[in-house]
């Protein structure tokens, strides 16, 4: 698979979803100071409710600039086939039925899920449970997971 594809891909969806979170506090900070949400009396707490919004669209907007910052210096380099999987390894997992899953470890911007043909491949970040239980094992490995309330158990297929 093509890591710097892959790449280009998160660096898109992360850099959209921080221009939303731009918009979004300027429309924040916007109606924090509007004349609407002046308190009309001492028990009126629009404004206060509207400043901290805003202030938590201001965070967001901090920690997707951080999240961009950290995936565009990401390393690309590929994994040798003994190579302990560490951030920037794209691991493949199949469970006991057969079924492949496709995960990559990066810095940052989890949850994401690019497209690579016909494979989707999720990220997910070294802190996550998953990453933490991917951490250091290599190909063949295998790796016990309780998702949805059921244990699963999973072996690692492949590490790019």
């Amino acid at each position: 698979m093509d890591k710097t594809g892959l790449l280009e891909q998160l660096i898109a969806l992360v850099t959209a979803d921080l221009e939303k979170a731009r918009q979004a506090a300027a429309a924040s900070a916007a109606g924090a100071t509007h004349e609407e949400n002046r308190a009309e009396g001492s028990k009126d707490m629009r404004a206060t409710e509207a400043s901290y919004l805003a202030r938590g669209q201001t965070l967001r907007v901090e920690e997707l600039e951080e999240t961009l910052n950290r995936v565009r210096f990401m390393p690309v380099a590929p994994f040798l086939a003994n190579t302990p999987i560490s951030a920037g390894a794209l691991v493949s997992l199949e469970d006991e039925d057969g079924g492949t899953r496709h995960y990559w470890l990066v810095a940052g911007a989890a949850g994401y899920v690019l497209l690579y043909g016909d494979k989707s491949i999720t990220t997910i970040t070294p802190q996550s449970p998953l990453g933490k239980e991917l951490l250091e094992r290599r190909v063949t490995d295998e790796v016990d997971l309780t998702i949805g309330g059921r244990r699963r158990q999973f072996e690692i297929v492949a590490v790019l």
